[in-house]
């Protein structure tokens, strides 16, 4: 067992302090000739945060505190002088609106308090955002508590509150950060930063308080992380609107993503509005999850999912030969899905098969899959088979051929590669191959487009010396149906000489 004592964590948090100021419109003076003399001034919008009254304490060895650490030792805090603790981290104030903890150890305290002050000379209205800016793995280990309340990283957001200018000073708010005493050594040479700002506008501008009851807001990756635990966790956001309110960046902030499995509770009727903002350097990892489906998502909802208004750039969902059915937004797809105005770019989209840049895998045959306004490019689209810029795989049935609408869509520059050495070695062609239906109505699934032949870029297995067409790759999606739409593959009408599995047919275009 670790004792704490010998434990050196070498852990920064800061804790910013930002004003956000504007200032809606101005107003025109307009004068004739005259020599008459007039002194103009505009007025200020200031509203300002700082902080005071830091305050260290370190955790000291007493025989009756209330302390404990996991060897049943007793502590108690007690206040230390100066900028340091007692292990030799430190604590101080710069500039008024940066807090800096440096190198605390287990047992290592703050307390100071946050003033907001109004400056304005003008009517202004302001509201405040406490957010965790960014967490480099040290966030989950501290207590923060910030006016009485326990803080879990989600951003908090205030209504609006108008002040006039004769109302000064605002607000206090005591803020404590501890390391407790029974931090591992896994928060060793961790860090993370939380901001809070004040956004302050003219008293007579538009503005409206946040709708909770139908929205969740989403401003920072630490936000869209604490969101996809609480699905994976089965809370429900049926009918709810998940709103990204800023550009979310994953870059160099040590943050793995798990795919959110929408399934976990009813989410059906979700939307996720990207309000026109990119996430950007998202990735997940194989060995951290299980089964099938991956991406943003590892599957929809039940019901209508709606993804609109948001960019994927510079994802990575490495999942390697782990994971089967993977997607740059969506690994699995069930009931009707709609995407609009969605780009995904300049990504790496990598599992065994079924991959997809937005889609794994279409697993409703009497489902309908949208995409409108959305660009797939640049994309790197790894897997050992059925991969496409769109979707790796949509699943039609012997009643409804293909359910698929695509509007105004783009896919380009896409590469695809194929894992080697695993099950496929042949060579990927593109192939224009005749084929020989039955006169069964079920087996005339596999000439959806071409009355004659199937045409795509294809990979043969086999069957013995039978070749038995299974990796399909298409700039849009493959088109799959089951083993009753086997197609017969004829060099001519009296030479079979293999089968396209399942009528998987390459969608290229979409006429």
């Amino acid at each position: 067992m670790k004792k704490k004592t010998k434990v050196i964590a070498s852990a920064v948090a800061t804790i910013a302090l930002c004003a956000s100021l504007s200032v809606g419109g101005t107003f025109a003076l307009f004068t004739s000739e005259s020599k008459v003399n007039v002194a103009i001034s505009s007025g200020t919008v200031d509203v300002v945060a700082q902080a005071s009254e830091l305050a260290l304490y370190s955790a000291q060895a007493a025989q009756d505190g209330t302390l404990v650490d996991e060897n049943g030792f007793k502590y108690e805090y007690a206040n230390v002088a100066g900028e340091a603790f007692t292990n030799g981290g430190t604590a101080k104030i710069t500039d008024g609106n940066t807090v800096k903890l440096d190198k605390m150890t287990p047992g290592d305290k703050v307390t100071f308090k946050i003033d907001v002050t109004n400056d304005s000379d003008v009517a202004v209205q302001y509201r405040t955002l406490l957010m965790a800016k960014t967490d480099k793995g040290l966030f989950s280990g501290l207590n923060i508590t910030i006016n009485g309340d326990t803080y879990q990283g989600w951003t908090a957001v205030s209504d609006w509150t108008t002040l006039s200018p004769d109302q000064n000073n605002v607000e206090s708010i005591p803020v404590e950060i501890e390391l407790p005493i029974t931090a591992d050594d896994e928060y060793q040479n961790k860090s993370c930063q939380i901001e809070y700002c004040v956004e302050a506008v003219q008293g007579n501008a538009t503005v409206e308080n946040q709708d909770t009851e139908n929205n969740v807001y989403v401003y920072t990756a630490t936000d869209f992380m604490n969101w996809g635990k609480s699905v994976n966790a089965g809370t429900s956001y049926k009918n709810k609107t998940i709103q990204i309110m800023r550009n979310i960046s994953f870059y160099n902030t040590g943050l793995v993503w798990k795919p959110v499995n929408l399934r976990a509770a009813d989410n059906s009727g979700i939307t996720i509005d990207g309000n026109g903002y990119t996430v950007s350097y998202l990735a997940t990892m194989g060995g951290l999850n299980s089964g099938y489906g991956a991406g943003v998502f590892s599957q929809d909802s039940a019901g209508l999912t709606t993804i609109k208004n948001i960019s994927f750039k510079y994802s990575k969902i490495n999942e390697g030969l782990s994971r089967n059915v993977v997607g740059g937004i969506v690994g699995y797809v069930y009931g009707n899905c709609v995407f609009e105005n969605v780009s995904v770019k300049y990504s790496k989209i990598e599992g065994f098969g079924k991959i997809g840049a937005f889609v794994g895998m279409a697993a409703d045959r009497n489902a309908q899959i949208t995409f409108t306004d959305c660009t797939s490019s640049n994309n790197t689209i790894k897997g050992t088979y059925n991969m496409g810029g769109l979707a790796g795989l949509v699943l039609r049935s012997s009643a409804n051929e293909d359910r698929t609408i695509i509007n105004n869509v783009t896919v380009t520059n896409n590469t695809f590669e194929e894992k080697s050495g695993y099950q496929f070695e042949g060579i990927v062609e593109l192939t224009d191959i005749p084929v020989v239906c039955s006169d069964s109505p079920l087996k005339n699934y596999c000439i959806l487009h071409t009355p004659t032949s199937v045409s795509g870029h294809y990979n043969p297995s086999y069957f013995g010396s039978v070749p038995y067409y299974y990796a399909a790759y298409a700039n849009y999606y493959v088109s799959y149906g089951d083993s009753s739409h086997d197609c017969a593959i004829g060099e001519n009408a009296a030479g079979i000489t293999g089968y396209i599995a399942n009528s998987e047919i390459c969608i290229d275009s979409i006429a």
